[in-house]
């Protein structure tokens, strides 16, 4: 019931937890698993929602079977680790090679899965949050607000593919020490080129005019993914006033940072006009920024010719401004041309936020000073008045 995507369950789910899988279903289902390499399973199922005459449960039918002599069973488990049956179409999103809506993998105890977008290398995998879990029954269940849950802080080598395993129970210091019954990771799919065979925009490439009126689309350094010659370059894209940008990483790999912690070899800068993000070195697929602006500005600096490195290549899309949101600049102005990129807090342009609350320091100074003269005046006129008499 209230299956939000595929396989992605909300309230209503029905878990069978393999040695090396963890397989989950809601909605509407009717399909076969692959043969499991296990002496026992887990059937694990959850029924949070009110009842209703309208949904019916779930029947399995399940036998064993001789293994067969060729079967290993152990060790690395099979990449075929997935609910979707092989011959179910792509989703929409990746076949018009969109952004994909936020995914979720769910690992019991003693499982392991690899994480992979679709259209192989079309797609790079960004993970958005990763936490352990204790579920309080003790059984691994998919994650509620009821749950005592812990951050993962997964540090993983992922591009394309991803593989994760929780063989070794985790205790949680923020549950009062318990072991974790799952770990949950939160994944985008993110495009690594355009639909329609259409190209992405060279930063150093000449344009009719400054600022590209756009939605979507991809920025790379020059040659990508090659980078040679030192340049300075800058870009600006506009949308709609109603929307704002998110920016992520496809890929950035460039000179790092020198002793000082500053990016003086090469870096790209994204400006919104409120925020600065600069970015060297290696980087992998990330959601860099949701902008306070229709307008962001990226440049780049390269100071001399390099071998070795790729550049850069960013996606862009737009989004609508929520109705509440109050991240957005009344104007936007953008910075001026260095040699040298700094840190965002050595900026000349301040952010509005910022200068707003100067401006206000420095009325709220004048207000006192002339309120002080002010008294000063009554003062004296007082004093003088007061001779007179």
């Amino acid at each position: 019931m209230f299956p939000s995507i595929r396989d992605i369950c909300i309230a209503d789910y029905l878990m069978i937890n393999t040695p090396h899988v963890a397989y989950i279903f809601c909605g509407t289902r009717k399909l076969a698993l692959e043969p499991i390499c296990a002496k026992s399973i887990n059937i694990h199922y959850i029924a949070a929602s009110q009842p209703s005459t309208f949904y019916k449960g779930f029947k399995l039918y399940f036998e064993w079977v001789e293994k067969p002599v060729d079967v290993i069973c152990g060790g690395t488990p099979s990449e075929g680790n997935t609910t979707t049956p092989t011959d179910e179409p792509l989703p929409i999103w990746a076949q018009n090679l969109e952004l994909s809506p936020i995914l979720s993998e769910h690992l019991c105890l003693g499982t392991s899965t690899t994480l992979r977008c679709p259209r192989g290398s079309d797609y790079v995998l960004s993970i958005i949050d990763s936490s352990y879990g204790v579920s309080g029954s003790g059984l691994c269940e998919i994650p509620t607000s009821s749950h005592c849950r812990q951050d993962a802080s997964l540090s993983l080598p992922c591009a394309h593919s991803c593989f994760i395993e929780y063989n070794i129970p985790k205790q949680l210091v923020q549950c009062g020490s318990q072991n974790a019954d799952y770990l949950n990771i939160d994944y985008e799919c993110i495009p690594t080129r355009l639909p329609n065979h259409e190209n992405p925009i060279d930063i150093c490439a000449s344009t009719t005019t400054d600022t590209i009126a756009i939605d979507t689309g991809m920025m790379i350094s020059p040659q990508y993914p090659t980078l040679g010659a030192a340049r300075i370059c800058s870009k600006k894209i506009q949308t709609l006033q109603s929307k704002l940008w998110m920016v992520f990483i496809v890929d950035l790999h460039l000179e790092g940072e020198n002793f000082a912690g500053v990016c003086d070899s090469a870096s790209l800068t994204i400006n919104d006009g409120k925020d600065q993000i600069i970015r060297c070195g290696s980087h992998q697929p990330e959601l860099v920024l949701i902008s306070c602006s229709d307008i962001i500005e990226f440049k780049f600096i390269s100071t001399h010719y390099a071998l070795g490195y790729r550049g850069f290549k960013v996606y862009f899309k737009t989004v609508d401004v929520p109705a509440d949101w109050a991240c957005k600049p009344n104007n936007y102005t953008t910075l001026p041309m260095t040699t040298t990129p700094q840190p965002p807090i050595t900026t000349t342009l301040l952010p509005p936020s910022v200068q707003s609350k100067l401006y206000l320091k420095n009325s709220l100074l004048f207000f006192s000073q002339y309120l002080f003269i002010f008294s000063l005046g009554l003062w004296w006129n007082n004093k003088w008045f007061t001779s007179i008499l």
